[in-house]
């Protein structure tokens, strides 16, 4: 058995994107709390383990049932904060996804001629109007595509996520480029997590404190025979 958590439940799985943003930035400071209560309360776990083993006084089931009680009481806490820096995270994110997408939200008063002029145009046209429109960064008309439903422009939803998806690497690459790193950091905890109830699970499982459970057993019967 081993006695080192996994270095997937480690906070150094973060460095790399701590050295693309930076040590101080909210959202991954946020998730390495998640990390790190993962991390101590493992820790926490196999010593309780290896303290119950060594102890003289009490069978090898009731070891197992002490480790298995100690790790379902301190388990459920640590993935809360873990649940919590998760969604710290995501709400960061959110928040910077509406920042850069708030000048393409608007309606403007010419929204509707442009709307119904895209309508009229041939899918080429529509096309090479929405592709200047991007390069030419005109706010106003990718606002009246964007800030109402697809179709009324002519285009499907992949092709207006497609514009605006450009539109946001000519304006906000490094938002992006944040929002990114953020929501890798996200699912490297989300795979912590897993890795975390998986190793849990063993501990608390009843099948794991069954051969415990026959070798008392077993030991018993030997001593009355």
């Amino acid at each position: 058995m081993s006695n080192k958590p996994s270095a997937g439940l480690s906070p150094t799985m973060l460095s790399n994107s701590f050295k693309a943003l930076g040590p101080d930035d909210p959202a991954l400071k946020s998730i390495e709390v998640g990390f790190t209560r993962l991390y101590s309360t493992m820790t926490s776990i196999y010593k309780a383990r290896e303290k119950n083993a060594a102890n003289p006084l009490k069978t090898e089931l009731a070891n197992a049932k002490a480790t298995a009680d100690y790790t379902g009481k301190v388990s459920v806490p640590a993935l809360n904060t873990a649940q919590q820096s998760n969604d710290n995270a995501k709400a960061i994110i959110k928040g910077l996804q509406a920042e850069i997408n708030a000048p393409l939200a608007r309606n403007g008063a010419h929204a509707a001629e442009t709307r119904s002029l895209l309508r009229e145009l041939k899918h080429t046209e529509r096309k090479d109007f929405l592709t200047n429109a991007v390069k030419g960064n005109d706010i106003e008309a990718l606002a009246a595509v964007f800030a109402a439903p697809a179709y009324l422009s002519g285009i499907d939803q992949m092709a207006a996520d497609h514009f605006r998806a450009q539109y946001h690497r000519n304006n906000n690459a490094q938002v992006l480029d944040r929002i990114e790193h953020i929501k890798g950091a996200v699912q490297l905890l989300n795979n912590a997590g897993q890795i975390f109830s998986g190793e849990c699970g063993k501990i608390i499982h009843p099948k794991g404190l069954e051969r415990a459970r026959k070798l008392e057993q077993a030991a018993q019967e030997a001593s009355n025979a």
